[in-house]
């Protein structure tokens, strides 16, 4: 062997033991060789003298010449020299020992004597022919092993149990003749690194005689796969077996090759065929519930037996058979019943089974379209149109619930749903305007005092997203002043406070001069409930005896506006009209006053046999049960004459006190129809178990004729804003092309118009001149100046 050593001298080699001898010279232990006295000591070597070597007074000490410090010389020990017997008895011990190892049984010389064989032998020049002979005796070993399992093996199976179990006795019969042949390793090994190491000789000469053949690895990679199978199935018998065979196969890098490739290649038929099976027989929840388990499933057997880098593969597979190439199939086969039927816990697996393969956007337009057509279908319900605006707001709930609580607050989720719910609620702006105004009203009544004030808030905010997502915003504003007047006039406000909050929301999209129109309104209450407190301190000093009223006084355009009605009004009461007339117009000279009686209210108070009750009625009410104070019969006709009021009118406002639950009135005959002659009577009889009762009437074909007006002044409003737009561009552009002025006031008006609404006020330009069609071509329009 040799050894690297660093010697300060040549002549010191091959010396056991040395002496130095002191020189006469300087009388020093050491000869110091200087290369120049001026100049530092740069080589400064240790002569080293021989004991046998004389050296004389006047012995001329030899130049020495300049050696690198570092010298690379042989072990000073020398090699032993063997004899031919001494040498076949340490052979034929390390021969047996071999044999003993690989046979699986004990050695019985101690590692001790082994190893100092091995040394010797190394030591003597016969490492390569120990290492032969290692060879010889492994393989040969190796080869009886292989005839055995060849004969004995039964089915791939036992196989491949007998092979991992042999390969197991190989790495522990291996590790063992390492120990034992340590220092032919690293003696013989080092200074002929071409040679394998006894571990690599081992694994070779295993991988030659078993794994040598394709058939072999075949019968391996078949019969691993043939265990993953049955554990697909719930069969775990043999995840030992495959866990033991795929360590083998990686520890002699056949895994990949030999293994690998085969397993993903029928990994990837199996799953094709296994999804298509799957989607066709299952429901789309049980589907998610299958594939979710088979990740798991193949996670578990990879992780636990195979290398992890096979498990990235696997589940690429199951990702592209399972949802990538059915991602439509899957979202046309439930995706609908399960936003139908609000499954939030199985559209998050969805939403993440989607997201796992970078779907998402599929999923999203899929999201879309069925939003749109339940959406569609809500509106479009004739059957139920009174409860649409509630079923769009709860289907807007659960839609937003599902992207917060399923989609993880996807943003994108929210523009889809946002577009899909623009898309359907315009199918009707102008209807789906009016049903919100009424929606709001409803909820803003004083008869829902009992929901909270967060809660009316709530609701009105998720109204008002609905409403910003509408085109016709002028039909709300129409509809929402004529049912914000009528709360005012009804005394059906909760409070003004909340009314002017809630405006401020809801005029999302108005102009100023709308919202000015709301304020002026609100300053009419809060006005006409300080003129009617003055009125009320002076009248009480006048004339203490007359019933206590309120009067408001609003301003005429900014409310919804009626004909003036005609009444003959009790004297009480029409003591009271021409008093606070006075009094206002002496506080305010130049104004007029234009009375609007269908708006008043009264009570009434009645006396029966056995009770007092009072009445909440309408001033035309009430002018028809006072004349039954003086008569205790009359018929329509007298009616008519002595109350002044309207033939239609006073039909309706009979019908209301004879018909429904409140009948105050009695009719002789009783039939529906109310002829001239027709006699009616108080109702003496009348019971109710409240004391003040409120009675209705019958407004709903004077709501129909109200609606028919609004909509007409909405419509010659709109005429107008189309013909300032048509005007406003053709001045700017004097020539223009017909499709192109469409498109320019499609862009340019802020409601929903048709279009042949548009070619109508252009030909009503023309006639007046404001326009005028080119002569040559008749779609192209000149502006007249």
């Amino acid at each position: 062997m040799s050894s690297k050593r660093t010697i300060n001298s040549p002549i010191a080699k091959n010396l056991k033991k040395t002496k130095t001898r002191k020189h006469n010279k300087n009388n020093k232990n050491k000869i110091n060789s200087n290369s120049n006295s001026n100049s530092k000591k740069k080589n400064q070597l240790n002569l080293i003298l021989s004991p046998n070597f004389k050296l004389q007074n006047k012995t001329k000490i030899p130049q020495i010449k300049k050696y690198p410090k570092e010298l690379i010389i042989k072990n000073f020990k020398k090699d032993h020299k063997l004899t031919e017997k001494e040498e076949n008895i340490l052979f034929n011990k390390l021969k047996n020992s071999i044999l003993e190892i690989t046979q699986n049984k004990a050695v019985s010389e101690s590692l001790e004597e082994l190893y100092r064989a091995v040394q010797i032998l190394c030591s003597s020049q016969k490492s390569p022919k120990l290492y032969q002979m290692i060879s010889n005796l492994i393989q040969k070993q190796k080869q009886n092993q292989f005839s055995q399992i060849s004969t004995n093996s039964k089915n791939q199976f036992q196989f491949l149990q007998m092979i991992t179990k042999i390969w197991r006795q190989h790495c522990k019969q291996m590790e063992q003749l390492h120990a034992v042949f340590l220092y032919l390793d690293q003696s013989y090994l080092t200074s002929n690194p071409e040679t394998k190491s006894i571990w690599e000789l081992g694994s070779e000469l295993f991988l030659e005689i078993f794994l040598k053949n394709p058939g072999i690895r075949s019968k391996i990679t078949q019969a691993m796969i043939e265990i993953i199978q049955q554990e697909r199935q719930g069969n775990q018998n043999k995840r030992n077996l495959l866990c033991k065979s795929s360590q083998m196969l990686i520890q002699l890098n056949l895994y990949q090759d030999s293994f690998e490739k085969d397993f993903l290649q029928q990994s990837n038929d199996y799953f094709s065929t296994e999804s298509k099976n799957i989607l066709e027989t299952n429901t789309i929840t049980k589907y998610i519930e299958i594939v979710n388990k088979i990740f798991e499933q193949e996670s578990n057997i990879i992780c636990s037996c195979l290398n992890k880098n096979t498990e990235k593969q696997i589940t690429m597979q199951i990702e592209q058979n399972f949802i990538k190439s059915k991602e439509i199939q899957i979202l046309e086969k439930g995706f609908a019943e399960l936003l139908n039927k609000n499954d939030q816990e199985v559209l998050k697996k969805l939403h993440f089974m989607f997201k796992r393969i970078g779907s998402l956007e599929v999923m999203r337009n899929e999201f879309r379209k069925i939003i749109s057509a339940n959406g569609k279908n809500i509106v479009e319900n004739k059957n139920d149109i009174s409860n649409r605006i509630k079923n769009i707001l709860d289907f807007r709930d659960t839609i937003y619930e599902i992207i917060a609580n399923s989609f993880e607050k996807d943003a994108v989720f929210e523009h889809y749903a946002q577009s899909a719910f623009e898309d359907f609620l315009n199918l009707d702006h102008d209807g789906i305007s009016k049903q919100l105004t009424e929606y709001i009203d409803n909820i803003l009544r004083n008869n829902q005092k009992e929901m909270k004030e967060d809660k009316i808030n709530s609701t009105i905010d998720k109204v008002v997203e609905i409403l910003k997502l509408n085109h016709a915003k002028d039909v709300f504003e129409a509809f929402y002043r004529e049912k914000l007047s009528q709360r005012f006039l009804q005394k059906k406000i909760i409070s003004n406070e909340l009314e002017k909050s809630i405006l401020l929301r809801v005029a999302y999209g108005m102009n100023a001069g709308a919202i000015k129109k709301f304020m002026v309104m609100f300053h009419d209450i809060e006005t006409s409930q300080e003129i009617t407190s003055l009125f009320q301190q002076t009248v009480r000093k006048i004339s203490p005896e007359l019933p206590r009223s309120s009067f408001q006084v609003l301003t005429q355009g900014h409310w919804t506006s009626t004909s003036e009605l005609s009444v003959i009004l009790p004297e009480q009461l029409a003591i009271q009209k021409e008093a606070f007339q006075k009094f206002y117009l002496s506080k305010h000279n130049g104004r007029k006053l234009v009375w609007q009686h269908q708006h008043s209210r009264c009570i009434v108070r009645a006396s029966f046999k056995d009770s007092r009750k009072e009445f909440d009625v309408s001033l035309l009410q009430a002018v028809v049960l006072l004349l039954f104070n003086n008569s205790t019969f009359l018929t329509f006709k007298e009616i008519s004459t002595l109350s002044g009021i309207q033939e239609e009118e006073l039909k309706r406002t009979l019908m209301s006190l004879y018909l429904g639950k409140i009948c105050l009135l009695k009719k002789t005959p009783t039939s529906r129809a109310i002829g001239p002659e027709d006699k009616f009577e108080f109702n003496m009889e009348f019971k109710h178990p409240l004391f003040r009762i409120k009675v209705g009437s019958l407004v709903v074909k004077k709501n129909q004729q109200k609606n028919k007006q609004i909509e007409q002044r909405i419509w010659q409003e709109r005429e107008y804003q189309i013909d300032a737009a048509i005007v406003r561009v053709m001045k700017a552009e004097r020539v223009l092309e017909h499709n192109a002025l469409i498109e320019r006031l499609q862009k340019q008006l802020k409601f929903p118009v048709e279009i042949s609404s548009i070619k109508k006020r252009i030909e009503h330009l023309i006639e007046r001149d404001y326009m005028e069609r080119d002569p040559k071509n008749q779609m192209v329009y000149l502006y007249v100046a």
